[in-house]
């Protein structure tokens, strides 16, 4: 198999703010050949750390449904920091459940959701892209998480994102428009 190089200034930035997941992803990516720098702060505020125009590319990579849990969980008091993400989930999942099906969900989550997106939006450089996708985990199913909230995430925060005007959604060839989605700045 060919050996790949990788441009020099190649990195991976990420921003994470659960404390045992940061600490789980700098052990699993410490010997990658590229730089790879973790954020332990909120993606809202990445402008403040990286400044405009720094990023060819941000990616919500089966993150998206992390940020409205997120949200959800500091709004009802759940500290997403210091926890062990996977021992408070199912506590999430039963707000995310809740919210879902009383149809409130997007009165609680969305003006913070779409923040981010317009954050990531501004550290972009010119003509960069957005990419966000999501797949379900059956461990998110065995909790109970609503399998029809799973299953149209993305459509519902593709509503949202249009609908608030936030970059221009960009359609890729072979990219399922279900679990994908592509903005371009």
């Amino acid at each position: 198999m060919p050996k790949h190089t990788l441009p020099p200034l190649s990195q991976y930035i990420t921003a994470n703010l659960n404390k045992e997941l940061t600490n789980i992803f700098k052990a699993k990516t410490k010997n990658l050949p590229i730089t790879v720098e973790v954020i332990e702060d909120d993606a809202q505020n990445i402008e403040e750390v990286s400044g405009t125009d720094a990023f060819d590319m941000v990616v919500f990579e089966h993150s998206a449904n992390d940020v409205i849990e997120t949200i959800l969980a500091e709004k009802t008091g759940i500290d997403t920091i210091n926890s062990d993400w996977m021992e408070i989930l199912p506590q999430i999942t039963e707000i995310v459940n809740h919210e879902y099906q009383n149809g409130t969900l997007e009165q609680t989550v969305k003006t913070e959701f779409l923040h981010l997106i317009s954050s990531c939006l501004k550290v972009l450089k010119p003509n960069g892209r957005i990419a966000i996708n999501h797949y379900q985990f059956q461990y998110n199913l065995d909790i109970g998480l609503n399998p029809d909230w799973n299953e149209n995430l993305l459509p519902v925060v593709r509503t949202w994102i249009n609908e608030a005007k936030l970059g221009k959604e960009v359609i890729v060839q072979d990219f399922e428009p279900q679990w994908w989605m592509f903005l371009k700045k």
